[in-house]
């Protein structure tokens, strides 16, 4: 590329920023948030690529038996700890009303 298509380019692109700003002020701002969001995208998917050339891809996390039991075995003494207490059942009880109410 030659310096002057470079140049010519950079002012054109000025200008029409410059009258798009004025058409639609808010565009200038989102342009500029989403070409953020397309480098931060981009930048993530680069490094992510670059570890897996690396060091090989993430490897899949399998639940095991084990693991489903001691998450089993959670929610039970989390249940047993809202029983034992009757203040903490009330508020357990409201939370679960106001959620069933507010999802309807």
């Amino acid at each position: 590329m030659k310096w002057n298509g470079f140049i010519m380019g950079g002012i054109v692109g000025v200008a029409a920023a410059a009258y798009f700003s004025r058409k639609r002020p808010g565009a200038f701002a989102w342009a500029g948030s989403a070409a953020g969001d397309l480098m931060s995208g981009m930048k993530g998917r680069l490094i992510e690529t670059a570890l897996n050339r690396k060091f090989g891809p993430e490897p899949k996390r399998k639940e095991t038996a084990a693991a489903a039991h001691a998450d089993g075995n959670s929610w039970d003494t989390i249940e047993s700890m809202v029983k034992s207490d009757p203040e903490v059942k009330r508020e357990a009880e409201r939370i679960l009303s106001a959620s069933s109410s507010a999802s309807h």
